[in-house]
This record gives structure tokens, C-alpha cells and sequence, in this order.
């Protein structure tokens, strides 16, 4: 049976609930940080049947699109290889091709001129009480290039287990296991949010990989809307690293997906998250608390073999951390790394490295952790980055990077949210 995220929240000081992470692609945790990890080969997420009530159309919501995270104002061009990417194309209230339904059809759909959707006149709306629900569909990729799939979510407050990803086929069948996610949800502000997944297709030739919006139902009824899904090659100023302020993460622990805790030690790694709703305003930390043995966070990341690049992250820890260590470890379980600590006040640190698509995995994972000193003690982190070193040593307008294309029209992110994306707040 498909596992689903604990829908237990507790606070960081309780002992962390059971990890039972997106129904499939919960990770085995290492018994060192040294320790190489597989891409996963658990089968992805799938449906539970119910006989829901036929609703035809998602709720009608006043899109909140103030703050850097909802701009989404067209002003380039560069090629996008979904289909039908802002569901204009639709010619009628049920998802239709090149879209795919999994769950019961009647709980997905499409919303018309209403005022659901982020830009145009439609969306398309997932809403169930329980089970999992998704839109999909399926492209081939040239596995020469890395990719980054991303989008516009938003949802009802109660929904907690909302994932957007990309699965890799298997045997020749595509989309069958999920090569990266990244979880949404649990949030109480009414507004689309903007979701990323770097990826890099290879070695998997051949059959298509899927693209997913889909969320388990929350025990009441639950719901979803997307619109404007962009697949497009990694530009040079993206920032590598997805949720890299924390933001995707509900409250408690444990950390989730595109993050995964790992590690043999005592601690817990989790997410203090807050909303000012008179400040508009939202704020996350990663944190890691723990009194012996190795506890870390990590995530996968799409780099390129042979070019150099500069991890960042924003930290602060005990007094007693004396054994941080920030690294990079690729497919041969090769590291390079840096240590930390103690740093009492807000601190960045920096790790040049270079890019590797060797090994296991193409993909190399970046991870953050420290040895636990024999008593109670911290990190948080606020923020985590990975560029190319010429982007953050070249002095290089990101915006001059941008491909054209005389295709399709995608909203880029404005100043202020590549400034997020960079890691500074």
C-alpha cells in the first residue's frame, strides 16, 4: 500500500513522529554522512478509490498574488515542453489530453472563467476528502540536458500531503518511479505558490518521464489549483537547490521532500515555520536538534559535470557544535566538504566544489549536518543556495542569462524572488 507523510505535527522539542514520506520515495537514512545513496526505485504515488460526491468545479477564491512569490507578469520567452502548459487549451469542464487523470476522474477538472486561475482564464482544480489525487503527463526528455519542472499551487489550509514532481520510467514503461519531489501544503495563505524541481533525466533513455501535481486527501474535503506548468532547460543563474528557504514545509517534523533527513544520531530535523498576517508575510527555518551521533539534512542536485559551483547557506547554531560540516557527495560517494561551527549568530557559510554527474546517481546531494556533542544542542538554517561560481563571482546579471525563444510565453520569477531564490531575504 502506498505510504503517505504523518499528518502528526509535534514541536520541535517532542521526540519526531515515525517518517513515513511521500507514498514512494521515503529515503533510507545513512549511518554516516560519507555514505553514498541510490536514485530511488520505489514505485510512485498511486490512487485509492472512493465513491466521492460529483462536483463540478473547485472552490472560487480571490487569488492573493501580492509579494515577490505571486508575481507572474510575462515579460521573456524561452521554450516550455509541456503541453497545453496553462490549460487554455481545454475544451470542457473534465481534464482532457494531453493531461491525465490518477484517482477518480470526477475529482479533477478544469475551472473557466472564474477567476481561479493565476494568469488566462483557467486552472485546473483537484478536490477529494481522501485518497491520491493527480494530473499528469508524460514527455521525453533529451538526457543530455538537465531540466527544471515548475510551477503554480495553491490549496485549501488542510491540505498537508500535496507533492509536485517528476517520475523516470523503468523497463520501458513511462513515469514509474519518482526521481525527485517536492511536497506543498499546510499553509494558511490563500495564494498561489511557486514550486520548483531541478532534475537531470539521465541515464534513463528512451521512454518518457512523467510530470505530477497531486495531493493525498486530508480526511475532509481537500483541494487543489494549478496552472501556468513550465518544463524548461536549467538556466546558469538558477539556484539548484528547490524550497531552499524552507517555505514548502508545514510546521513540526519531520523535513520532507525535496529535503530528507539522514543520519545514525538521537536527533530531529524538522521546520519552525510562521505567518504574520498583517506583515503578508511568511518566514521558515530548517533546523537539526540533537545531543550525539550524525544528524543532517540533504537534498539531490542537478548539476553539471565539471563546472564549478558555490553552495551557501545561512546558519546558526549552540555554543557546543564544534563538528558542523557543509558538503557535496556524488554518484561514487566522493565528498567535499567544510566545517562549521559553533556560530551563535547568523552566519554564511560557502563551499566552492565541483559539479559531478557520475557514479549511482547523476545527480549529486548536498547535505548539512553536525556530530552531536554529548548534550542538548541546535542548528538552524535559514536558507540554502547552489550556483555556478561565475554567477556569484562575475558579476553576471542573471537576467542577461535568460534563453529566448519565440514560442511560449512563461512568467519568470521578478528581482525580488530571484533574490529569494539566491538565498537572500
Amino acid at each position: 500500500m502506498p505510504r503517505k507523510k504523518s499528518d502528526t505535527v509535534k514541536e520541535p522539542l517532542e521526540e519526531p513522529a515515525i517518517h513515513k514520506g511521500s507514498p514512494a520515495s521515503t529515503p533510507a537514512t545513512t549511518t554516516k554522512a560519507r555514505k553514498r545513496t541510490k536514485r530511488s526505485t520505489e514505485p510512485s504515488h498511486a490512487a485509492e478509490a472512493y465513491s466521492p460526491e460529483l462536483r463540478t468545479g473547485s472552490p472560487t477564491i480571490i487569488a492573493e498574488r501580492g509579494g515577490p512569490e505571486e508575481v507572474a507578469e510575462p515579460i521573456t520567452y524561452y521554450q516550455n515542453l509541456i503541453r497545453d502548459y496553462d490549460f487554455e487549451q481545454q475544451s470542457g469542464p473534465r481534464v482532457s489530453a494531453p493531461w491525465q487523470v490518477e484517482g477518480p476522474a470526477i475529482n479533477a477538472g478544469i475551472d473557466a472563467n472564474i477567476g481561479n486561475s493565476l494568469t488566462g482564464s483557467k486552472n485546473a482544480w483537484l478536490a477529494a476528502p481522501q485518497g491520491w489525487h493527480a494530473i499528469t503527463q508524460s514527455i521525453p526528455l533529451d538526457v543530455t540536458v538537465r531540466y527544471r519542472f515548475e510551477g503554480w499551487v495553491r490549496c485549501s489550509p488542510n491540505v498537508t500531503d500535496g507533492y509536485f514532481g517528476v517520475r523516470f520510467p523503468s523497463y520501458g514503461a513511462p513515469g514509474t518511479y519518482i526521481d525527485k519531489e517536492t511536497i506543498f501544503g499546510g499553509r494558511p495563505k490563500l495564494a498561489y505558490k511557486w514550486l520548483s524541481v531541478n532534475f537531470n533525466p539521465a541515464p534513463y533513455s528512451g521512454a518518457p518521464f512523467t510530470i505530477y501535481v497531486g495531493f493525498w486527501g486530508p480526511g475532509d474535503n481537500g483541494w487543489v489549483q494549478i496552472d501556468n506548468l513550465t518544463l524548461r532547460k536549467i538556466e546558469p543563474y538558477f539556484n539548484l537547490v528547490d524550497d531552499n528557504l524552507f517555505l514548502n514545509q508545514a510546521k513540526g517534523v519531520p523535513i520532507a521532500a525535496p529535503w530528507r533527513g539522514e543520519g545514525d544520531g538521537d536527533g530531529i530535523k524538522g521546520v519552525n515555520w510562521s505567518f504574520s498576517e498583517s506583515l503578508n508575510d511568511e518566514k521558515a527555518t530548517a533546523f537539526l536538534r540533537a545531543s550525539s551521533g550524525w544528524n543532517a539534512i540533504s537534498q539531490r542536485i542537478a548539476t553539471a559535470n565539471n563546472v564549478r559551483y558555490v553552495a551557501t547557506a545561512s546558519i546558526r547554531t549552540t555554543q557546543n557544535v564544534e563538528y558542523g560540516f557543509f558538503g557535496v557527495r556524488d554518484g561514487y560517494g566522493r565528498k567535499t566538504e567544510i566545517r562549521f561551527g559553533p556560530a551563535p549568530d547568523e552566519s554564511e557559510i560557502r563551499l566552492p566544489f565541483t559539479g559531478s554527474t557520475g557514479g549511482y546517481d547523476p545527480m549529486m546531494t548536498l547535505y548539512l549536518g553536525y556530530w552531536g556533542p554529548g548534550a542538548d544542542s541546535c542548528v538552524e538554517i535559514q536558507s540554502v543556495g547552489v550556483f555556478p561560481e561565475t554567477i556569484l563571482t562575475g558579476g553576471v546579471d542573471p537576467r542577461d542569462l535568460v534563453a529566448a525563444s519565440p514560442t511560449i510565453p512563461i512568467p519568470p520569477l521578478d528581482q525580488e524572488l530571484l533574490n529569494e531564490t539566491r538565498g537572500r531575504e
